[in-house]
């Protein structure tokens, strides 16, 4: 309880200087009552190596306590200790770091000179000893609520972090208990409307610039964090090629390889797959499954005339990535499908073609959408002139 009481001594008489290669930001926003800020570690605040566009996120972690200043298991439902818990959200913010790097080099696992397009960097680390206020009701699910994310952007003074840090994406830790029911992804644009897998309502406040929310469980692994960002590439892409395109069918249907429509469509086999599916199942979350089937995944082509080979779950399961520490998710083999499967998506430097126009670089749609929408760069050819509507 002292250290916590010297904690937040310090954040609310003093500016605290963190340093970072980038420089030393003073934070000089106004944070809740409850709010302490952590120290960074060298892996969380240093984009990876020869990253081509930087990723600036703040982390925040709510712990509410109990009287005897323990992690309320009864609010997040954790079996775990304050500290425990603490220690496991740094493991598995390292570890989704590192895959959502990893996950844009393309074609990495078989390229060493492939580089991350994307480097992560963690511009503030927050810890907020506090519940969750209820937000909106979940639409498909009442008497369950989304945390209240104006609330929560509030507390952490948000629009400091988006508007003078140029924060991308926050990283929120929570739970799935009790009456709290977290949206895996989230976005605030004052570019478009909010394109994301979540009910898509005006639940965020709009900055500046786009930010996303992600909602993490912190009673998973960093496996079911990297999931969210799988649904959210989806959401960005399917929302690119309609825009840009009036249809949905390069990606769904020719990448993907999803096939039909209405009652009888039915999952990927064969193609690429998505975050649900690997291409060698038509079954929910199946990523450990041994069945060999042929995919073009590792060769994809618009028209099909990528090479087929048999692949299954030990094609990304035994790829030799570099975890941090040599530490991987509980599951490596469902960790490295997301890696297998980002790798794979038509990236940085790729020369693939599509209608005898170049395919642009879809990482653009993930992580920079203010760019990506503004510039109407579409997933394949020049830059559009008008959208589709």
């Amino acid at each position: 309880m002292k250290d916590l009481l010297s904690k937040y001594f310090i954040r609310i008489f003093g500016s605290l200087l963190i340093i970072c290669c980038f420089g030393a930001p003073v934070f000089s926003q106004k944070l809740g009552d409850k709010v302490v800020r952590e120290t960074i570690p060298d892996f969380l605040k240093t984009p990876a190596e020869n990253y081509v566009k930087e990723v600036p996120i703040v982390i925040v972690s709510y712990l509410p306590l109990d009287d005897n200043q323990e992690l309320d298991r009864d609010v997040t439902g954790a079996k775990l200790s304050l500290e425990s818990m603490k220690t496991k959200l740094m493991r598995m913010n390292i570890q989704s770091k590192f895959m959502l790097e990893e996950g844009t080099k393309y074609k990495g696992y078989e390229n060493p000179d492939a580089v991350p397009f994307a480097g992560y960097r963690v511009v503030d680390y927050l810890i907020v000893y506090d519940d969750f206020k209820e937000g909106m009701e979940v639409p498909w699910n009442k008497g369950w609520y989304r945390p209240d994310y104006f609330d929560v952007m509030e507390t952490i003074d948000g629009k400091y972090y988006v508007e003078e840090l140029g924060v991308k994406e926050v990283w929120l830790w929570g739970w799935h208990h009790g009456t709290i029911e977290p949206a895996e992804t989230n976005m605030a644009s004052p570019l478009t409307a909010d394109i994301s897998n979540s009910e898509r309502t005006d639940d965020l406040p709009i900055y500046n610039s786009t930010y996303m929310l992600y909602n993490y469980n912190m009673n998973r692994t960093a496996n079911q964090a990297v999931h969210n960002h799988g649904h959210q590439i989806e959401a960005a892409m399917m929302h690119a090629n309609e825009a840009t395109n009036g249809n949905q069918n390069l990606f769904l249907n020719a990448y993907v390889g999803w096939d039909g429509k209405g009652d009888d469509k039915r999952p990927p086999l064969g193609r690429v797959g998505d975050t649900h599916h690997p291409p060698n199942t038509t079954k929910d979350y199946d990523y450990l499954n041994p069945t060999l089937i042929e995919s073009d995944i590792m060769d994809w082509n618009p028209d099909g005339s990528g090479e087929k080979k048999m692949v299954n779950c030990f094609t990304w399961g035994n790829l030799p990535y570099q975890w941090p520490d040599g530490l991987s998710t509980e599951s490596k083999i469902e960790a490295h499908w997301y890696i297998f499967w980002m790798q794979n998506m038509p990236g940085y430097n790729n020369e693939l073609t599509y209608k005898g126009e170049k395919m642009n670089n879809w990482w653009e749609y993930k992580i920079d959408w203010d760019y990506a929408n503004g510039n109407n760069i579409g997933l394949f050819g020049s830059p559009k002139t008008s959208r589709v509507n």
